[in-house]
């Protein structure tokens, strides 16, 4: 929207990026009262549990059913959840800054990598890549895992750095080939982008485009050698355990209806311009991987386990295209059409920002950081004693250590792949004296089951409902202690 600018449509333009400004501040707000405040969620316990066992020279494989029993009596189950070159890197650092370095660095990693993709943007296409950086900057629900402790950001920021270096070379190169190959390995969804990206490269510059393919193999290969030299060759079967879990049509018919709302528009924005400025090869090879990370990501996004974080790539990607792409010329009434939607489209995204990332600062963080800060005094546990949490960071936090990974088990559960009985043994020793919810609220009936959202399946959630009382409610969530303690 470059030409003969009539005052309507400006005007309504620059509503637009004001209201993407508030949106963003919001993020950026939420993103720093949470770095201290929020607690730790699955992914994030998982992670900081497994940088403490390398920490403490402590064998990180261990077989689930016979369990580590370094913390006593009841013994840690767990499969690896992801190749942990995120976790080994964390291990590095002092425990008790372990999780707010992670999220330090993941907040300048994601934030960092937009506004990079808006710095190194072509002359004519800085406005539009500045005003994509902001909106995707300013977008809630990538901004909930983009400033957390997960390995997202840097296996985004590893993909990203390597598509911008690709698409202003016009082809893939050996650095930007072993890039995109790390990228995976951090993170094993983000392989979208490289995947498009190689596809092109290969069917463009054919014999030329092997040497930057055979980089990007070389360096998954150097991975896994160490990686199966380190595991015993267990990682792949911890891998495929923890990340493996089946697909379900009713998860994804709520999870892509609902987040299109927020970013289908501006992505097909973006996806257009690309296609208008294919010829550029600048320009094909971010559209490539536009294409080749949406369609992954909406097959993704049938896997139980699967979130909104799945679309960080895509949005990373229409932005690069966003860089290279020029935005068509438009008049008249097309014009201030074209402003309108991008009024409502920034209104709808960001009310919903600003909304939850206030709710998070000044009522929910405060309410769930209060309820684990009492957990263990209303259990009235002692320190050989335990609380369990339907969240490994809710264990991680209250115990310093994690008994199993409900998620992954449960599932793997109702697959005859782990003995349940061993799970129940575990969480019915004296020991256990009490669990924290977020989710799978005891008083919720047996029968309503949800096999896409819940942690604990109906057999755990008799067995806790038989042995656990409500000590105390704050906010949604709930604290149970050992009935008649």
């Amino acid at each position: 929207m470059k030409a003969s600018p009539d005052p309507l449509s400006s005007l309504l333009v620059r509503c637009a990026l004001l209201i993407a400004l508030l949106a963003l501040a919001a993020s950026v707000a939420y993103a720093l009262f949470a770095l201290v405040h929020r607690p730790w969620d699955t992914v994030e316990g998982e992670v900081l549990f497994e940088a403490s066992r390398l920490r403490h020279d402590l064998p990180l494989y261990v077989d689930p059913r016979v369990g580590a029993f370094d913390y006593g009596p009841v013994p840690a189950r767990y499969y690896v959840l992801y190749p942990p070159l995120w976790s080994w890197l964390l291990s590095h650092v002092p425990e008790g800054a372990a999780s707010q370095v992670a999220r330090g660095f993941d907040i300048v990693a994601w934030f960092g990598l937009l506004a990079f993709v808006a710095r190194t943007a072509d002359a004519g296409c800085k406005r539009a890549a500045t005003a994509g950086a902001i909106f995707v900057g300013g977008v809630y629900t990538l901004t909930l895992y983009g400033a957390s402790g997960r390995p997202d950001s840097l296996a985004q920021l590893l993909a990203g750095i390597a598509l911008v270096r690709a698409a202003r070379l016009g082809r893939i190169d050996p650095l930007s080939a072993a890039l995109f190959a790390l990228a995976p390995w951090v993170k094993p969804n983000v392989l979208g982008m490289a995947a498009g990206a190689f596809a092109l490269d290969l069917g463009l510059r054919r014999v030329k485009a092997l040497l930057p393919l055979g980089i990007a193999a070389l360096t998954s290969l150097a991975i896994l050698a160490v990686l199966h030299v380190a595991s015993s060759g267990a990682w792949i079967t911890h891998l495929l355990r923890s990340t493996g879990q089946p697909l379900s049509a009713a998860l994804w018919a709520e999870q892509v209806p609902s987040r299109l709302q927020f970013l289908g528009i501006p992505l097909a924005f973006a996806a257009a311009c690309g296609w208008r400025a294919r010829r550029d090869p600048k320009v094909s090879l971010g559209l490539a991987a536009v294409l080749a990370s949406v369609l992954w990501a909406l097959f993704s996004l049938a896997k139980i386990g699967s979130a909104t974080n799945y679309w960080m790539e895509p949005s990373v990607a229409c932005l690069i295209v966003m860089a290279h792409a020029p935005v068509p010329s438009l008049e008249g009434r097309a014009r201030i059409a074209a402003a309108s939607v991008a009024v409502v489209q920034a209104l709808w995204t960001g009310v919903a920002t600003i909304r939850s990332s206030l709710e998070q600062i000044f009522v929910v963080l405060p309410s769930e950081d209060r309820s684990l800060a009492r957990a263990r005094v209303l259990c009235n546990a002692g320190p050989g004693d335990v609380v369990l949490g339907d969240e490994t960071g809710i264990e991680l936090r209250l115990d310093g250590r994690i008994v199993a990974t409900p998620f992954q088990m449960t599932h793997l559960a109702r697959r005859g792949l782990y003995p349940l009985e061993t799970w129940t043994h575990d969480v019915t020793r004296p020991e256990v004296v009490g669990i924290v919810m977020e989710d799978d609220l005891l008083e919720r009936p047996l029968s309503d089951v949800s096999i896409e959202h819940d942690r604990f399946g109906p057999e755990l959630r008799r067995l806790l409902k038989d042995r656990f009382e409500l000590a105390e409610k704050s906010g949604d969530w709930r604290t149970y202690k050992l009935r008649g303690r």
